[in-house]
């Protein structure tokens, strides 16, 4: 029983402990354990009984992503104006963190992943749906979906990876006016009860390492093409 006027401190021990608890856990779930890992908790707790609040992941490295999405999000956004198209008209490959160029495609790692590994197989054409895809280009997309999984598997070494494309500004694509398609790989334990019970996300994420990793197979890969 706290008494009227005094904080309860109970909240937060519990909630510190349990952040350290889950993130421990995790840490030992991820890519390859030289990886860096970036947990920044910034949480607040009310001393109002009956009254819960969210806990806050500080993540700025994301800021430039919430803020240029914006106008992004429209699925009528023009090639002048595509971020994608933009970092594919580059030709700097390693600043764009990009794995190799094909034919109909491009391969990069993801700049705000959702997992360490995360891949984008993206259309060189600023086109936002299949069906305007050549059927050499939807032929190559599924080839480069089959290379990058084995690279993965042999580099990162997942228990798992998701491979989908979201079409479609209602289907939560980010940027739904230039196709590509997502290569995330999982690991058991990268989702955990740190987001169900303390309402944060554990995020491990070294861009540059994995970027060199992956690099020199894709170098392979376009050599053998």
């Amino acid at each position: 029983m706290v008494k009227k006027g005094h904080y309860d401190w109970r909240p937060s021990l519990y909630y510190w402990g349990l952040w350290l608890c889950s993130v421990t856990h995790a840490s030992r779930s991820t890519y390859d354990n030289p990886i860096a890992h970036f947990l920044v908790l910034v949480g607040r707790e009310t001393s109002k009984k009956g009254n819960s609040s969210m806990k806050h992941l500080y993540a700025p490295w994301r800021q430039k992503y919430v803020t240029g999405m914006v106008r992004q999000k429209d699925e009528n956004t023009k090639k002048n104006e595509c971020i994608l198209c933009s970092n594919l008209a580059s030709t700097n490959d390693e600043e764009n963190f990009i794995l190799g160029r094909f034919t109909h495609h491009a391969i990069l790692l993801n700049l705000f992943p959702y997992n360490s590994g995360h891949l984008l197989i993206v259309s060189l054409d600023h086109k936002n749906c299949l069906k305007d895809l050549s059927t050499e280009a939807r032929n190559e997309l599924m080839d480069l979906t089959n290379e990058s999984i084995n690279i993965l598997n042999k580099v990162a070494k997942p228990g798992g990876i998701n491979v989908g494309l979201n079409i479609g500004k209602a289907s939560g694509a980010g940027i739904p006016s230039h196709l590509h398609q997502h290569i995330l790989p999982r690991w058991l334990g990268d989702t955990n009860f740190l987001p169900v019970l303390a309402n944060t996300k554990q995020i491990s994420i070294d861009l540059k390492a994995i970027y060199q990793d992956l690099k020199p197979h894709f170098k392979a890969l376009l050599d053998g093409k």
